[in-house]
């Protein structure tokens, strides 16, 4: 269609993304309060689906939809998700922000690794050149490199924007493959006696955890 904005006349064209789309719908909190918890301890609960046009699902061997599913009726939606980030967060409600949510159950979305926690990555400079890196580290063979998928999201029936779906870095046979010392502290009646604590480690160098130096495991 013809506008004319200002003296000028231009045609706007609508085109419909072909990117698989992913809902996500708030059912106990808002998410609004998710995006201005600064230290990202406001959880909200709700439910999420994710949309895959048919050709794309035939390229890439997958389903035309997904959906999270229920696996205790008591809790309050089959997702809860928080904001994520350090210094790529911020409280401004005009900017785009990244997110953790954690489903019931284990599902493998859009080809990525079965798990129940993924990463939703927002844009930025560096947009592309994550997709990029991620994709090279996969080419290269390096096996704990998270799978990452280009997504359109809207979040309440709002659009917020285009955004990465990422595997999140954790220890395991689809991540970083060594032995898991909190499952095996647990299964051994919280006790480290008689376990092998020669590692790996998987360690997490954070400038915003606080003053002095911490390590955290």
């Amino acid at each position: 269609c013809e506008v004319e904005l200002f003296g000028v006349k231009m045609t706007l064209t609508a085109y419909q993304s072909k990117l698989p789309s992913v809902y996500i719908n708030i059912s106990t909190g808002t998410f609004d309060e998710v995006n201005s918890s600064s230290d990202h301890s406001y959880i909200a609960y709700g439910d999420l689906s994710i949309g895959v046009t048919e050709k794309l699902a035939a390229e890439k061997g997958g389903k035309t939809s997904y959906q999270s599913i229920e696996n205790n009726a008591e809790k309050a939606g089959t997702i809860e998700i928080r904001g994520r980030g350090n210094s790529s967060w911020n409280t401004n409600p005009a900017k785009k922000k990244s997110y953790q949510f954690k489903m019931e159950k284990k599902q493998s979305l859009l080809g990525l690794d079965k798990d129940k926690t993924y990463i939703l990555l927002q844009d930025s400079v560096w947009f592309i050149g994550q997709k990029l890196g991620l994709d090279l580290g996969q080419m290269l063979g390096f096996g704990a490199t998270p799978k990452s998928e280009f997504v359109d999201v809207f979040a309440d029936g709002k659009y917020i924007g285009c955004m990465l779906l990422c595997e999140k870095v954790k220890v395991g046979t689809s991540g970083v493959n060594i032995s898991n010392l909190e499952d095996e502290f647990e299964n051994n009646g919280n006790s480290i006696e008689g376990l092998d604590l020669s590692g790996g480690y998987l360690l997490e160098v954070d400038n915003f955890a606080g003053d002095d130096l911490k390590v955290i495991t």
